[in-house]
């Protein structure tokens, strides 16, 4: 198929997972960025940089010339080819911006929503027409389908298993990712506050520089300003003892696509509990959930101290991501169920009981 993806494109982003996967499926891929182009690699000032555009496109994206130049992209990209099948990798399309595309191409148009609910900012999907809407937590689904009768569908993310995957370590490897706990990605205010709680741990914390206005001075030996990807990042997480997933407070039922790629590299996960989670992974055995500070705490004493019990289980979190939790599983059964093939996730018994009336 000659698939349309529309989203952003820089190092292990989500929409160049999918489109790199889709490559490898033996269908052809053409991308959009949709605003401002973003990076997520360089110096310190770079980065700032980048942080700045992200403001300034966060505020620009809805102009109608910066529409009109994404709208004139999707068109001169896409002139000479029959697209089967558009799939946006965020909240990018307004009610006249799907339009425009469905009269261009006449196909189905696919929204996978990678995020928590605190990023719906405008929610123009619900204004949308899309033909589909795949949201990674199924609190949204829940919600969307009990309040709105939207035909929301669950799809979790995933993890890449051509770059998220077990590497060899060096003696200067061991050296730099060496520590007991480590984390990466974005520096949350929420992220800072729990690990100021584990300053008595060899910490590493890896990701773009903290936001300016964050008071950062209780981790700040903690941070190691560097983004890592693919191949570095699978060194962070393997050479780490433990490697902490606190999930965003408005991922409610969900989990991101961290918690996969942490086992899919061979890392032993402490995470966030939430509901969805057990569906995904068996506590305990592929991973392990905390429920508080103090509860995740404990944990990382008691794990700290019992490395067999942690190996193995970092081991079965690596079989289970890689069997089960992969862009092609998750894409495989998007294009499916848009073709008609068979039945997107049959929606999770938990969110069932939500549903029953109470007594």
């Amino acid at each position: 198929m000659n698939i349309l993806i529309i989203g952003k494109f820089y190092t292990e982003s989500f929409a160049s997972h999918i489109s790199s996967t889709l490559r490898l499926m033996k269908h052809n891929t053409y991308e959009v960025e949709w605003g401002v182009k973003q990076k997520s690699e360089g110096s310190v000032l770079s980065k700032r940089y980048d942080q700045f555009k992200r403001f300034v496109d966060s505020n620009m994206q809805n102009w109608r010339f910066v529409r009109a130049k994404s709208k004139a992209n999707v068109k001169k990209l896409t002139r000479d080819v029959k697209i089967d099948l558009i799939i946006s990798c965020h909240d990018f399309l307004s009610f006249e911006d799907s339009l425009f595309l469905k009269d261009l191409h006449r196909v189905p148009i696919v929204l996978w929503f990678p995020d928590s609910i605190s990023n719906f900012h405008k929610h123009m999907f619900m204004n949308a027409h899309y033909d589909y809407l795949f949201f990674k937590d199924p609190y949204i689904v829940w919600s969307l389908k009990k309040d709105f009768n939207i035909n929301a569908l669950y799809l979790p993310e995933c993890c890449n298993p051509v770059f998220h995957k077990q590497v060899s370590l060096s003696e200067r490897d061991l050296k730099k990712y060496s520590c007991d706990i480590c984390t990466a990605g974005n520096l949350y205010s929420s992220r800072a506050s729990l690990f100021a709680n584990l300053t008595e741990y060899e910490v590493k914390i890896w990701g773009n520089p903290a936001p300016l206005w964050m008071d950062t001075h209780k981790i700040s030996h903690m941070i190691q300003n560097e983004f890592v990807s693919f191949e570095d990042k699978a060194k962070a997480f393997s050479a780490a003892k433990i490697v902490v997933n606190n999930l965003h407070p408005a991922e409610i039922w969900g989990i991101n696509a961290r918690a996969f790629e942490i086992p899919a590299c061979g890392g032993f996960e402490l995470i966030s509990n939430k509901k969805g989670l057990n569906q995904l992974f068996v506590d305990g055995k592929e991973l392990v959930s905390y429920i508080s500070l103090q509860d995740l705490k404990e944990k990382i004493a008691y794990y700290l101290d019992n490395e067999a019990e942690r190996k193995e289980i970092a081991s079965e979190g690596y079989r289970k991501a890689h069997n089960e939790h992969t862009y092609k599983k998750r894409l495989d059964l998007m294009i499916d169920t848009v073709f008609g093939n068979k039945e997107a996730y049959e929606m999770p018994d938990f969110i069932k009981n939500e549903c029953l009336p109470k007594n």
